[in-house]
């Protein structure tokens, strides 16, 4: 979904970009607060370790209880989508094995689901989650109700798809505004939601296996006259939920088990944020450092790049830093990942006379960089104007990186492609390039993959799912990797 220039309601210009080309940026700013409620009570170590995981649970079923008082702007109301209590589900058990290793492919399986319509979530953005069942979960919106999420699932690997069925959104009179999302599993097994529209606040509901969708309620909101955009989430090892979006500036919000915080600011310009939380909590974010689309016409020199900032608490963060080399050249685009040792893994794009380049780097501390490393040989990722269009990236169990991204051209041959490479942890070797599909080509045909497979036990075997759009149908690939011997 595109960017462009808005438009205020008298007609002056916003700073900030919006989806699809709507001229319509007029909310509301409704102040909210939430309580984050925090236990510091002298309690014994034993005693503690007893109550932890209760009060977890509490905090949770607390929250779900809770419907308070939300209002949508006037263009936009929460279509009700009731569904009993939540049932939190046990936390998977993980065994660290302190050795990784290296993967090869097996093969590669293309479905079409049988859907119609756009994932409402791609490249850095997550439409498809794999659940703790093994069952696979798509979003998407269709032609006929831009603004509703609509989710389909699979029982059996990807094989065959359910009809879509509605489960989120807005009800909008007199414009058809496009709708993005955002979906994550969590190590309960529960999957969480965050949906919006240019000019309206943002959604968000919540799956559990035993209970269903609950209702949709709001989570965060912009500034006024500017809107949201960009959402994305993330969830964390201590059942946290957390979501950072734009609205000319870049703002965070997150569940800690027992309320939600306000909306913190994480930096006072920016776009297009993604988010990573660690296996110790910390929230890991990087974005493009403007508050406006700058023109990558001519001979690609600007002063947007790639920034990074972290927060051990969500509270307060780290100064933003810019992300190496600081060449003159527009860079964006960015998505992260962090294993289990701490390493940072970001890929960005940077102007290039065909659309960009693709480039890797990871830092082990977020203050020195490794040299940047392009990784794809044919020229021509595809860009668009605007920074939404990533790469979609994802850690296994044995932390080795797989990385996809639309390419305008493989081998020198023409034509839309979906690229894959992957990086082994062990051997720090990138694949080479492997065609994953043939597309259509565009910004709307980008991949997605999920933020995190949580349950995967299997460490000499992992399948690595990916959805897109062609040509107005939905697609799953499924990619199968196994240990090197």
């Amino acid at each position: 979904m595109a960017q462009c220039a808005a438009k205020t309601k008298d007609g002056t210009l916003c700073q900030v970009p919006t989806r699809e080309g709507q001229k319509y940026c007029h909310i509301h700013r409704r102040e909210r607060f939430f309580s984050i409620t925090l236990s510091t009570s002298a309690i014994g170590l034993f005693l503690l370790g007893v109550l932890g995981f209760v009060a977890n649970i509490t905090g949770v079923l607390g929250y779900i209880g809770i419907n308070p008082p939300y209002k949508f702007n006037s263009t936009a109301t929460a279509v009700n989508f009731e569904t009993p209590t939540l049932t939190v589900s046990p936390t998977p058990s993980f065994t660290p094995v302190p050795v990784s290793f290296p993967m090869s492919l097996v093969n590669i399986k293309i479905v079409d689901t049988g859907n119609t319509g756009q994932i409402c979530g791609y490249s850095k953005v997550h439409s498809v989650v794999r659940d703790l069942d093994g069952s696979l979960h798509v979003f998407y919106v269709t032609s006929s109700e831009p603004t509703i999420v609509f989710e389909s699932i699979s029982n059996d690997s990807g094989a065959t798809w359910t009809t879509g069925e509605q489960i989120a959104g807005f009800v909008v009179e007199g414009k058809s505004l496009g709708l993005t999302c955002a979906a994550a599993l969590d190590p309960n097994g529960n999957i969480h939601l965050f949906f919006d529209l240019t000019a309206s606040d943002i959604g968000y509901t919540i799956w559990s296996p035993t209970s269903g969708w609950k209702r949709p309620v709001i989570r965060g909101q912009g500034l006024p006259d500017v809107g949201n955009f960009a959402v994305n989430l993330a969830t964390g090892p201590d059942n946290q939920v957390h979501a950072v979006w734009s609205s000319k500036k870049l703002w965070y919000t997150f569940f800690d088990g027992k309320g939600w915080s306000p909306e913190l600011e994480v930096a006072p310009g920016g776009w297009h944020p993604d988010i990573f939380i660690d296996s110790n909590n910390v929230r890991h974010v990087v974005f493009n450092d403007a508050s406006f689309i700058p023109d990558k016409s001519g001979d690609g020199s600007s002063f947007v790049t790639v920034n990074y900032t972290y927060s051990s608490d969500g509270e307060h963060w780290s100064a933003a830093k810019m992300v190496p080399p600081d060449d003159g050249k527009w860079k964006g685009d960015a998505t992260i990942k962090v294993d289990s040792t701490g390493r940072r893994h970001i890929t960005y794009i940077e102007w290039a006379q065909l659309e960009g380049d693709i480039y890797y780097t990871f830092s082990d501390d977020g203050e020195a960089w490794a040299q940047p490393e392009k990784l794809n040989i044919d020229p021509g990722v595809v860009t668009g104007n605007d920074g939404n269009e990533s790469a979609a990236m994802l850690l296994d169990q044995n932390d080795n990186l797989y990385v996809i991204w639309q390419s305008l051209q493989v081998n020198n041959i023409p034509g839309g492609r979906l690229v894959l490479r992957w990086l082994n942890k062990s051997t720090q070797q990138w694949s080479e390039p492997v065609e994953v599909a043939k597309i259509g080509g565009g910004i709307g045909n980008q991949p997605s993959m999920p933020y995190q497979v949580f349950g995967w036990k299997d460490r000499n075997n992992f399948v690595l799912d990916v959805v897109w759009t062609n040509d107005g149908k939905i697609y799953y690939g499924q990619i199968k990797f196994q240990a090197v011997p």
